[in-house]
């Protein structure tokens, strides 16, 4: 039974009516009660609580008072890993080769750290803190090593001259290539079960050739069996019927069919991008997202079948200039 000499019922009352919470409040209230004569069995028969948890509260009672009551804070995990210990660790994951590694995977990191660093930190706890940590897993994308970096660096200035007079349009064009069979995407499976994709194997294959103005959102496009400079010129001449008597700045690469000296500009002024810069062509978003929509695992029967996705992939974005802007801007 509570101790009488603990507390008055008086000071139980008091300390109902400042009780932080509903639980503190029904602790309090209880041991009032007992002290107010209510048995013990009375109490339980209300269901709210089993017999170890009214000795429980008792016994905090008599030892420490209505202070007993309360909730005692909870010291909670430790922390996987210090702050020093995470500056070595994002140390070591963005410069694998400061210790001698060309990459990391998760169970390669997993066993550096035990070996080589001493830290017992199980597998699903560093997967964890790499997250909270702000690291996520990434196909790396291939990265061209001849790039000039002066001659980069011009293009950026000359691109910033033209964008800041606002009478300037600038168009970004380029081709791409679509393939019938589909591109297989990570997916979640039960563990044991294998993750299936069909293909044909028929190598079939659609050529498009387009262009889009992050501005305004226009988007011109053709699609063709090939690309050569006669069917380059088709291109310009369906981007000059949409723009006009507008005079426009196209940014291409340096394929051989842009720089053909008997095309056809009129109202265009190409302007070529470095060589092996096509992150400086916006249009290159565009086509990731295209397939990504359109062509992750799904698979062409037939060169129709492919030829008549593909002219539903490119609507749906002549269709949404507003889409376009925030996928091809410059700012991006």
């Amino acid at each position: 039974m509570p101790y009488y000499e603990n507390a008055t019922p008086d000071e139980l009352i008091s300390a109902m009516k400042a009780a932080p919470s509903k639980k503190i409040y029904q602790r309090i209230l209880i041991i009032h009660q007992l002290l107010m004569g209510i048995k013990k069995k009375d109490l339980l028969k209300l269901n709210i609580f089993s017999v170890q948890t009214l000795n429980r509260w008792i016994r905090q009672f008599n030892e420490a008072g209505i202070d007993g009551l309360y909730e005692k804070q909870r010291s909670g995990r430790p922390a996987a890993l210090s702050n020093d210990e995470k500056s070595k660790l994002a140390a070591i994951i963005d410069d694998p080769k400061s210790v001698d590694e060309t990459f990391w995977t998760g169970r390669k990191l997993h066993g550096y750290l035990k070996k080589e660093l001493g830290l017992e930190l199980g597998y699903s706890t560093l997967m964890a803190t790499l997250g909270r940590m702000g690291y996520v897993q990434k196909f790396p994308r291939s990265w061209p090593v001849k790039q000039d970096e002066e001659l980069r660096e011009a293009f950026k200035k000359r691109l910033a001259e033209i964008l800041s007079n606002e009478e300037n349009e600038i168009w970004f064009a380029d081709e791409t290539g679509i393939q019938g069979d589909p591109r297989p995407r990570r997916r979640w499976v039960k563990k044991g079960e294998k993750s299936l994709l069909p293909y044909l194997g028929t190598h079939l294959r659609e050529s498009v050739i387009g262009g889009v103005c992050p501005k305004s959102g226009e988007f011109v496009s053709i699609v063709v069996p090939f690309v050569k400079t006669d069917i380059f010129q088709i291109f310009l001449d369906e981007v000059n019927r949409e723009i006009g008597d507008r005079k426009i700045i196209m940014v291409l690469d340096n394929a051989s069919w842009h720089k053909t000296k008997k095309l056809e500009w009129r109202n265009i002024e190409p302007l070529y991008l470095p060589p092996y810069s096509p992150d400086y062509n916006p249009i290159e978003r565009l086509w990731l997202t295209l397939k990504a929509r359109y062509f992750a695992d799904w698979i062409a029967k037939n060169q129709e079948q492919l030829t008549d996705r593909v002219v539903e992939a490119l609507r749906s974005f002549l269709l949404a200039p507003d889409q376009i802007k925030s996928i091809c801007s410059i700012e991006h």
